[in-house]
């Protein structure tokens, strides 16, 4: 007989099952009526309401009287009864139960689940097998709690939609207050704050989750993201966003925008941000891996220094950020035009003292970063600047800046690049202001010679220096611990250059095993490119090398090793150079054998590409030479339908044409002014409709003629073959 107790359940009212819905044995609850039914089959099969026939009823014969009770001495799990009557605790309410040496109990009429009226446990039920199927069916718990499984190893499946009211918890932390969506990531729900809110009416004490309790400032929820980030490691990549509110922002500066987070204002007019009076000369958003500003108005900044800026801007580095994807600005303005400042006398050759200085909308310095940081690029779109003797944006060093609509008005440069900066423009402007596009200075290129590196590809080579690397700096680590000229600052744990050294070889060993998977060494000699900077910040100029002897070039390259750290026994750049000797010896020579696999034009590329690095920076660092690796780099400037209106006139109303009131005039040598080796590249037009594509072919369309040196060139390429075509001989 079975041991089964099967149970089928309907919460429809009137709902009596059909004949092929239950089978023998089973029973099945309305529980909105009260009743129970089963299937009895005496040849015709029929469903049979348990109660209320005759046969079937509690009656005296079957009742549960005194002498077949199941009292508290029978109740299975305790004493039995007398072996007569008693149902004993060695067997279980089954239909198959025979109560002792007595008259059994046959199926039809035992005490089962399938003849009971009611079911009803107040205690513990236990059984081989319970199984709970229902017709259709709704449960509800009003207290209690239901536990799932006691071991990690058990698994519980739902199909179709799971809808939760109140907290979600796991492992006794609360992660959710409701559970929505499809599902995807759902292990990852609520344990990070994606949105954080800012108000003119909010407080920073409030806990910014929603507009009924924002933030007073943006700092303060850049603060909140931050640490949601913070205590939540080992998540994947989150964007979170910051919603600013319509309102008069007065904040700290710096905002360190931490990475992937958006600061999104209602809309340019409405939300206006300024530093207070106390940091406005510094820089105000510092802007990390990812970040986003859209919708704002930007007041109140100073820079620093008109001619070498650094602070004072409104958007900038964060230091020490690592950028894979650059900063970007949309959609918004930089306003500073004072009252009292309106028709206040203007100098540009020194800098318009009597205005004073304005603010910067975006400074793009590489110094500040990590220096093995991928890019050191920001991206803007539609950002218009009204400030009076202000610069648009500064591009210095290494750094790179794309921009698309990007407007400026009474600037005292609208972009200026600086030391070899790069900045590329498309359908901008300049109007008014003095400078147009500046470009300032240069710096040295390090380009290794590849030429002799092995075009083979090897891809299981590649992936075994990968998953050797840990191998290769142990390696390493040991052999600077031995003989390095810096021995104790290696030692894993308390070396002050351990971490770095560890990053800088990883870089490597990534790049040498990306280059066995191409022909040439592109990432290798990226990598050594990486090791020279744009720019040495040091107040001991530590990091510029002396001009290559040999060479004509006005500058030293700048290394990323301080060339004034050095002891009796040795230099920085010679550990430099042992740690990229140990790792060759590791995979070439191969002390260890992990590489014995390794193919042998695999292991004469990487002795190859090791050679050239290690030729490279003895060659420019340790020997102040290497000309044939260096070139120099001018700032440049590339602006495409570029618009110059009055460029050069001045950086306040006295720069408007007469017609607008003003006094100003154009000054063509102001609106493109390259120095010391700084190149400009445009097409454009002014406020005469006169077409410019660079510095020497222009169209006039009052007049309908074309000027210039390249056109006057081209024409005198096509007139003097005809000339010497015609010339006769007298």
């Amino acid at each position: 007989m079975s041991q089964n107790i099967r149970l089928k359940r309907s919460a429809v009212p009137g709902r009596v099952p059909t004949v092929d819905q239950v089978e023998l044995g089973e029973i099945a609850l309305n529980t909105y009526d009260g009743k129970l039914y089963l299937k009895q089959d005496n040849g015709t099969p029929s469903i049979v309401a348990v109660g209320e026939t005759a046969s079937l009823a509690t009656s005296a014969s079957f009742a549960t009287s005194a002498s077949y009770a199941i009292s508290a001495s029978s109740v299975p799990g305790m004493s039995a009864g007398t072996a007569s009557n008693a149902i004993s605790s060695s067997y279980a309410l089954t239909a198959s139960y025979t109560p002792g040496s007595g008259t059994s109990v046959t199926a039809s009429y035992a005490a089962t689940a399938s003849s009971a009226d009611n079911f009803t446990v107040r205690g513990t039920l236990t059984a081989q097998t319970i199984v709970a199927q229902t017709i259709t069916s709704s449960t509800e718990y009003i207290t209690g709690s239901t536990i799932f499984g006691s071991q990690l190893s058990n698994t519980h499946q739902f199909t179709g939609s799971i809808f939760a009211t109140g907290s979600f918890t796991v492992g006794g932390t609360l992660i959710a207050t409701n559970l929505s969506g499809s599902g995807a990531g759902l292990t990852d729900i609520g344990t990070i704050e994606k949105v954080f809110y800012v108000a003119e009416d909010g407080s920073d004490l409030n806990d910014g989750k929603s507009l009924s309790s924002p933030f007073r400032t943006i700092k303060a929820a850049t603060i909140a993201a931050s640490a949601s980030r913070a205590a939540n490691p080992g998540l994947p990549v989150y964007r979170q966003s910051i919603q600013v509110k319509s309102g008069y922002y007065s904040e700290t500066a710096p905002i360190t925008v931490p990475p992937n987070v958006a600061i999104l204002g209602d809309d340019l007019r409405t939300v206006v941000v300024s530093p207070t009076t106390a940091t406005s000369g510094s820089n105000l958003f510092l802007m990390n891996n990812g970040t986003y500003c859209w919708g704002l108005r930007l007041e109140g900044c100073k820079i620093d220094n008109l001619e070498d800026p650094r602070n004072g801007f409104f958007f900038a580095f964060a230091p020490s950020a690592s950028i894979v994807t650059s900063p970007y600005v949309q959609n918004c303005s930089a306003i500073h035009t004072p009252a009292d400042k309106f028709y206040t006398p203007l100098d540009s050759g020194s800098a318009n003292p009597l205005i004073g200085n304005g603010p910067g909308g975006m400074i793009v310095d590489d110094s500040v970063l990590d220096g093995y940081s991928p890019l050191k690029s920001m991206i803007v779109d539609a950002y218009t600047q009204v400030a009076f003797n202000g610069i648009g944006i500064c591009v210095r060093g290494r750094g790179y800046a794309q921009l698309v609509s990007f407007f400026t008005n009474f600037s005292r440069v609208g972009t200026y690049c600086i030391e070899g900066g790069h900045a590329s423009l498309l359908n901008s402007n300049t109007t008014f202001g003095d400078f147009g596009l500046r470009a300032k200075g240069k710096r040295m290129l390090v380009k290794p010679d590849i030429s002799a590196v092995s075009a083979s590809i090897d891809t299981s080579g590649s992936l075994l220096v990968s998953a050797n690397k840990s191998n290769i700096q142990t390696y390493m680590i040991n052999k600077l611990v031995q003989s390095g000229s810096f021995s104790s600052t290696y030692v894993s744990g308390s070396g002050s250059q351990y971490a770095s050294t560890i990053k800088d070889s990883g870089l490597l060993i990534d790049a040498i095993a990306d280059d066995l998977l191409s022909p040439g060494a592109a990432r290798t000699s990226q990598f050594i490119s990486g090791l020279f900077k744009g720019q040495d910040t040091s107040s001991g100029s530590v990091y510029t090398l002396p001009i290559a002897s040999g060479s004509t070039f006005t500058e030293g390259a700048i290394s990323v090793i301080p060339q004034n750290v050095s002891n009796a026994s040795g230099s920085l750049t010679g550990d430099f150079i042992k740690a990229w000797q140990y790792m060759k010896e590791y995979i070439v020579v191969d002390p260890s054998s992990n590489f014995s696999t390794l193919s042998t034009p695999a292991r004469n590329k990487v002795g190859q590409l090791f050679d050239v690095l290690i030729n490279t920076i003895t060659a420019v660092v340790v020997n102040g030479a290497g000309k044939e690796y260096l070139e120099e780099f001018g700032s440049l400037i590339t602006s495409t339908s570029h618009d110059f209106s009055y460029a050069g006139a001045g950086v306040n109303f006295l720069a408007l044409p007469i017609n607008q009131g003003g006094v100003g005039e154009t000054n063509v040598a102001l609106r493109i002014f390259e120095e010391t080796g700084g190149r400009v590249f445009h097409t454009s037009g002014d406020e005469t409709g006169d077409f410019y594509a660079g510095n020497d072919f222009i169209i006039r369309q009052a007049t309908g003629t074309i000027e210039g040196r390249t056109f006057t060139k081209a024409i005198t390429a096509q007139i003097t073959p005809i000339n010497l075509a015609l010339e006769t001989y007298s």
